[in-house]
């Protein structure tokens, strides 16, 4: 089995056209031991054109990016 990391909120600012902290929550508010996180899969993101959209995801794959970076991987 291999070790997973979901993403259950995210703050970001300074990304893009983002200049104060917008905050993104991927699950409903409360988590308990039957969490399952494939029902709360990301299927679009939409808004105006502007909005932040392609801002999100530099967020998240930047995000991405330092987490899978071996200089950050503890064993």
């Amino acid at each position: 089995m291999t070790d997973q990391l979901y993403l259950l909120n995210l703050t970001i600012s300074g990304v893009k056209c983002i200049k104060e902290d917008v905050r993104l929550d991927f699950y409903n508010k409360t988590i308990d031991k039957n969490f399952n996180p494939e029902k709360y899969r990301v299927k679009a993101i939409y808004g105006e054109n502007g909005s932040g959209k392609s801002a999100l995801i530099t967020a998240v794959k930047i995000f991405q990016n330092v987490m899978m970076s071996t200089n950050y991987l503890v064993e």
